[in-house]
């Protein structure tokens, strides 16, 4: 007969493992799903406004999960305390919106301001990027004040709680003791805090404009990266691995003209050489100086790309070279200079 006990009292403890697993599930199942909602419906924004994802707004899907995954832990835990202290799952639910909604909408609200700060650059991508971080804060906190009740209210149970008065799991009990004594703090101590916020905000606030925007592609690249050592030797055997060009572009016929465009060019090419910074010249003067012949006709001769003759046309010189001089129709012509590599608070 003790032998039987024993084998029952197993299978009891085995069954409410059990429960206890489909139990967290469900937990689970409450904080991940408004994440995982406003992931989708922040790529489906994007894909119906026809943005497309690169290097910037790739960021924004997990931006949305780690502000709603953050969020719902907070309605969850509210909602698993009011369980605990026997209330139903829907009087769970209002308790949750209506005492930690307010908090995640703050959340939410913060960030989008934020990002909407951006969508005032005069950069278009870093704008676009700002307006749709401020729309996936929006999303975050939609799908959170919407599907945590509705969801937790449908599939939570009693059993969900901790027993009443019992705060479970270390990290719980520790996360209390530190927003009970921080409470306590603003409590007792409420013109001390506001005084050392107050500080605390016009130092970073002189540290903000202390700050010089700067961008350099090098900046991404590993310190050991062999890209560095080729850039460097780049900037000093062939005077710069970056690049600038000048488009002089004609906007009247050429009859109207006085100049040519060969002499526009090439005061443009000389004015190049005199700046300090600039590297190798390319212009129709180079070329010039590469065939030993005037280029002043072919300049101002239109071409097309259809023309079997086109290598001769234009010289001897493949389209790739000849497009580094001019346009196809004449109407536009370049000088490119290269430069060291920089980044983008430096100009010459």
């Amino acid at each position: 007969f003790q032998a039987e006990d024993g084998i029952r009292d197993k299978q009891i403890c085995l069954v409410g493992s059990e429960m206890c697993i489909r139990d967290r599930f469900r937990l689970v199942a409450v904080a991940l799903l408004p994440g995982i909602t406003g992931i989708v419906w922040i790529l489906g924004a994007l894909g119906a406004s026809g943005l497309n994802i690169n290097a910037i707004n790739s960021v924004l899907p997990t931006l949305v999960l780690v502000i709603a995954f953050a969020d719902s832990l907070h309605m969850t835990a509210s909602m698993r305390a009011s369980l605990g202290q026997g209330m139903s799952a829907k009087e769970a639910a209002r308790r949750a919106v209506t005492r930690v909604g307010p908090a995640c909408a703050m959340t939410s609200i913060t960030t989008a301001i934020a990002f909407g700060s951006l969508a005032t650059s005069s950069s278009d991508a870093i704008g676009q990027f700002g307006f749709a971080g401020a729309v996936a804060a929006c999303f975050a906190l939609f799908a959170v004040i919407t599907i945590i009740p509705c969801l937790g209210s449908w599939i939570l149970r009693p059993s969900d709680g901790p027993p009443r008065g019992k705060i479970d799991g270390m990290l719980s009990r520790l996360t209390t003791f530190f927003a009970a004594g921080a409470s306590n703090v603003v409590r007792g101590y409420p013109r001390a805090v506001a005084f050392f916020g107050a500080v605390l905000l016009a130092v970073t606030t002189v540290f903000y404009f202390s700050v010089e925007p700067r961008y350099g592609y090098r900046d991404f690249l590993p310190d050991v990266s062999p890209a560095n050592a080729v850039i460097d030797r780049i900037d000093t055997q062939f005077k710069g691995a970056d690049s600038a060009t000048i488009l002089i572009h004609r906007q009247v016929p050429l009859e109207q003209t006085s100049l040519r465009p060969a002499e526009v060019v090439g005061r443009i090419h000389t004015a190049a050489e005199g700046v300090e910074g600039f590297g190798n010249i390319l212009s129709l003067k180079t070329a010039e100086q590469w065939t030993g012949q005037k280029l002043s006709d072919w300049a101002e001769t239109s071409l097309s790309r259809d023309d079997p003759d086109l290598l001769d046309l234009n010289l001897g010189m493949p389209e790739h070279v000849a497009a580094q001089f001019k346009s196809d129709d004449a109407t536009a012509w370049l000088v490119s200079t290269t430069l060291p590599s920089m980044d983008a608070s430096l100009s010459v």
